[in-house]
């Protein structure tokens, strides 16, 4: 397993300077749809964007556009649907109560590091965190706090309707092959490294980065950016046909 990287604060610094001059807007106001765009690296792969719109009613992550392939939760229903454009497919997942214990010991704790000279956005100073899992460092986040809490709730309901789903998964795997960091970040605490503010980035030991570049508040999405396509085919997970109104 690839070792943790230095964080690297200069990309931060721009960062935090960049955003400190966007979406301005009256916190106080009604809330409408949150778009958030984050630019992500894998380790020695090439920096490509994604997009996080949120409203009262739903959460869709895609490439930046829309027109592209989105995964969408209904809050209320607490469903994600999966949409391939090219298969013409919905894969729906159903969130999951996570039940037991996890299947190996999970110490967790994290270290908080000040940056006094990182910018401040909307007044707010970031914040680092380390978090650990049984002494190893997992990943590193730097978050704003008490910033952009309308993103940070929807981030939250995302990943804690997939934690069922990846929860299902671990018994096909021998306890000795399980990867703490992993269960913890996606099955027993997928929300730790929201719990300190809004990650304006983040890395994880294998090298893998995830910037916040803009965020806009009152964002005019397409008329259809929270509708699924009907004539499109529902899968279930195990490979089925889901219901229609799944």
């Amino acid at each position: 397993m690839a070792e943790l990287r230095s964080l690297s604060l200069p990309a931060v610094l721009a960062a935090a300077a960049l955003l400190s001059g966007c979406g301005a807007d009256d916190p106080a106001a009604p809330r409408g749809t949150l778009m958030l765009m984050f630019e992500e690296q894998e380790e020695g792969g090439d920096p490509y964007q994604t997009r996080v719109l949120v409203n009262d009613e739903f959460v869709r992550l895609d490439e930046g556009g829309d027109g592209t392939d989105f995964v969408l939760l209904n809050r209320q229903m607490q469903t994600i649907y999966s949409v391939s454009h090219a298969n013409r497919t919905v894969l729906v997942v159903h969130s999951k109560p996570l039940n037991g214990e996890p299947p190996l010991p999970l110490r967790m704790d994290a270290r908080r590091a000040e940056h006094p000279d990182a910018p401040a956005i909307e007044d707010k100073q970031p914040v680092e965190y380390s978090l650990l899992v049984n002494d190893e460092t997992c990943s590193r986040v730097m978050v704003v706090p008490d910033f952009l809490e309308q993103g940070v709730e929807g981030l939250r309901e995302f990943r804690r309707a997939l934690a069922g789903q990846h929860a299902e998964n671990l018994p096909k795997t021998p306890v000795e092959m399980l990867d703490p960091c992993f269960v913890a970040y996606h099955v027993y605490a997928p929300v730790r490294h929201l719990q300190y503010g809004f990650p304006l980035r983040q890395w994880d030991r294998d090298g893998n980065t995830r910037t916040l570049v803009n965020y806009q508040r009152e964002f005019e999405s397409a008329a259809d950016a929270f509708s699924l396509p009907e004539s499109y085919q529902r899968m279930g997970m195990s490979g089925g046909e889901a219901p229609p109104d799944a």
